[in-house]
């Protein structure tokens, strides 16, 4: 059972820290059977959290106020046994609250200059993995496991304290390197580099004790880290498939939309990348719209939440049931709308893996290092106006979403000739940074008969961020780097004069259904490139206002097609990522389209405000996921406008038999078959609508 709550998981996470327990008695029983009517499995619960107080009368750190010597983490356990759903307990590794310890000041992780912070209001202190703390941590583990023996441990606020120069953190520096701790980040120097790699395999060792203390009442007790965002630099997806494969058996996404100025888009990036690392990511769904608000969300934004994460075969938990005074259920009852479809329909949501026909490329390494070290070569090569790597993958992710195109994420180092075989398209969103071995797997691929779209940076840098005389994959973007010419804003070429950029003013299957006079950016101003060979530069004329260059640079492309690839030399995805325009959509589609070599796995009528994604249940039928994100994205949802009348098509090889029915209503839908595809009427469409196909 307890392995089982890893990838089947539909949970509450209660945070006792923010009840009164001072006032209030706290009903378990209450609590955890109103959530189980509402398709709930599990229960993560706080036994110790940012307050470093028990919730239990623990042997190891004080008990937290109002508790009464009261064992609440035993309350909840049982009930949860009563009503057969998986018990999750959750630990703080490094918060405590001012005061708790008299040698609290020891501990705490300070700055350079010797100093601490206190986090305010709440007046929580960060205690540093090297301190005396550590090991009373690993001890209040052993103590939870041996006395609750939970389905789940827990593990939140992990990781090490970049800088931190407490008199631990100096000690342990000295006795590896003998010499002192730097005091600042600088990705040029060489002490940095070291220090950096230090402190990641420094966190990995104190992660692998967490677990042995975990682990040591039971040997085969799963644990699952909140490892927040994996665009940090301690973080990077392949960190998070170590910590959720090898280190321990899971990984916890901060998809925190709206708690911490996040989108619906945040869902999607978090989601996705779970399932690139081959391991169902634990995803929030909150119940309440601010920071420890007792007033949940509207239901409508609940349920789109709750659903987004199910479409992405991620693991949703919501966060938290307010209990102070009373409990409010309003939010956990819409969400149950959403549950108790997974709840009544397991063997087809549960363990189910991606259908796509696009890659998307995360491109760790260029997260990492790219704008960082672009001072070290004040050279024409620098890219001095290097892009947000993040954006450009974001801005294609969403734009393929909105054109009901079914992408995955991988990872750099399972780019490979197989890959080609699943998904014959490859996005390179700016992936600057790529060693020899990863250029040598993209080449495999597109030998292999995949296609590549590139963008801006791709290739010019090595796997340590070095820049690049050329691009290491010049033979597959056919095309050459050449020097940005001088930039004088008083000498701005028209686009319409001739013989300057444009090679073809035709029309071209990259812009149909684009309206009005479309024109592209050539480079930008800090890259410029030539095509090679029999390929066309530019497609159309290019934008005046990018191409900022004195007289007439006959040489410098705005796009460049080659027989396995489109190389685009500015920054195409953070473009669309910021202002979203239908036209960068359409053209983003387009070109997805024309280097696909297949026929498309879904055709549709549906607007680009209902993503549609599509995964394979064990069972071999395949899962459409519909969301309704026709709202104001930048404002919780209070309502949607439904969509009716829409029509999907699906590529026939896809399924047999599809006899299409919604999940939840069992509504069998009208089915026809044209030439190769199945097309099925879709129902109304409110938030949400799962539909299972074929057998």
């Amino acid at each position: 059972m307890s392995a089982q709550a890893i990838v089947t998981l539909r949970a509450v996470a209660l945070e006792p820290t923010y009840w009164d327990l001072e006032h209030y008695e706290i009903d378990a029983e209450q609590v955890v059977s109103r959530l189980a009517d509402n398709g709930v499995n599990g229960i993560r619960l706080g036994a110790q959290s940012h307050d470093g107080c028990a919730y239990f009368p623990s042997e190891v750190v004080p008990e937290a106020p109002g508790l009464r010597s009261r064992d609440l983490v035993g309350d909840f356990k049982a009930a949860c046994q009563r009503h057969n759903l998986y018990f999750i307990v959750y630990t703080n590794a490094m918060y405590v609250r001012d005061g708790v310890y008299p040698e609290q000041e020891e501990w705490v992780v300070r700055g350079p200059n010797g100093q601490f912070s206190i986090r305010e209001p709440a007046g929580i202190c960060l205690m540093c993995q090297h301190s005396p703390y550590f090991d009373k941590y690993l001890t209040l583990l052993a103590e939870i496991g041996s006395r609750y023996n939970p389905d789940v441990m827990y593990i939140d606020c992990f990781g090490a304290s970049v800088l931190c120069h407490c008199q631990w953190c100096q000690q342990r520096y000295q006795e590896v390197f003998g010499k002192s701790l730097p005091s600042e980040v600088n990705w040029q120097s060489e002490e940095w580099r070291q220090y950096f790699q230090w402190i990641n395999q420094d966190t990995d060792e104190h992660a692998r004790r967490i677990v042995a203390a975990c682990r040591s009442h039971r040997g085969d007790m799963p644990v699952v880290f909140n490892r927040a965002s994996p665009w940090s630099a301690l973080t990077l997806p392949e960190d998070l498939r170590s910590y959720a494969t090898e280190i321990a058996d899971g990984v916890h996404g901060e998809t925190a939309v709206r708690m911490y100025g996040q989108g619906f888009h945040h869902i999607d990036e978090q989601a996705t990348i779970g399932q690139a690392y081959g391991s169902p990511l634990w995803c929030w769904v909150e119940h309440n719209s601010m920071p420890w608000s007792h007033l949940p969300c509207h239901g409508s934004e609940l349920k789109i939440k709750a659903a987004k994460v199910l479409a992405h075969g991620a693991r949703p938990m919501v966060w938290s049931l307010p209990l102070a005074p009373e409990p409010d259920y309003r939010g956990i009852e819409a969400v149950g709308q959403v549950f108790r479809v997974a709840a009544d329909n397991s063997e087809l949501l549960d363990n189910t893996e991606a259908v796509a026909e696009v890659a998307l490329l995360f491109p760790s390494t260029s997260a990492l290092l790219f704008d960082k070290r672009v001072g070290e070569d004040p050279g024409p090569h620098s890219l001095a106006a290097a892009a947000s790597v993040r954006e450009e993958f974001l801005g294609f992710m969403d734009a393929a979403r909105r054109s009901h195109i079914p992408v995955r994420v991988v990872l750099e180092g399972d780019i490979s000739s197989e890959l080609a075989a699943d998904c014959p398209m490859l996005i390179l969103p700016n992936a600057a940074c790529l060693s020899e071995e990863v250029c040598a797997g993209i080449r495999a691929y597109c030998a292999a008969g995949g296609r590549i779209l590139a963008t801006f940076a791709t290739s010019l840098r090595d796997a340590e961020g070095h820049p690049r005389d050329e691009f290491a994959l010049r033979e597959l973007l056919g095309c050459r780097l050449i020097q940005p010419l001088p930039l004088l804003s008083t000498d701005i070429d028209g686009p319409g004069r001739q013989g300057s950029y444009v090679t073809q003013l035709g029309r071209h299957p990259l812009f149909q259904g684009i309206e009005g006079e479309f024109e592209l950016p050539a480079g930008g101003r800090a890259l410029a490139v030539a095509a090679e060979g029999q390929v066309p530069g530019t497609l159309r004329a290019p934008s005046a206002y990018y191409c900022s260059y004195p007289g007439p640079p006959r040489d410098v492309a705005a796009l460049v097609i080659s027989p396995s690839s489109i190389y685009i030399p500015w920054q195409l995805g953070r473009t669309y990522h910021h202002h979203k325009l239908a036209s960068l959509r359409r053209f983003i589609a387009n070109i997805i389209d024309y280097l696909e070599p297949t026929e498309p796995l879904i055709k549709t009528d549906l607007p680009p405000s209902v993503t549609v994604t599509l995964r394979r249940a064990p069972t071999g039928a395949l899962v459409l996921h519909l969301v309704n994100l026709s709202c104001e994205p930048e404002f919780e949802v209070e309502q949607v406008t439904p969509v009716t009348g829409a029509s999907i098509s699906l590529r026939k090889d896809l399924c047999s038999q599809p006899r299409p029915r919604v999940l939840g209503t069992e509504e069998q839908l009208p089915l026809t078959q044209q030439n190769d595809r199945w097309h099925i009427q879709l129902p109304n469409i409110e938030e949400f609508c799962i539909i299972a196909v074929g057998v």
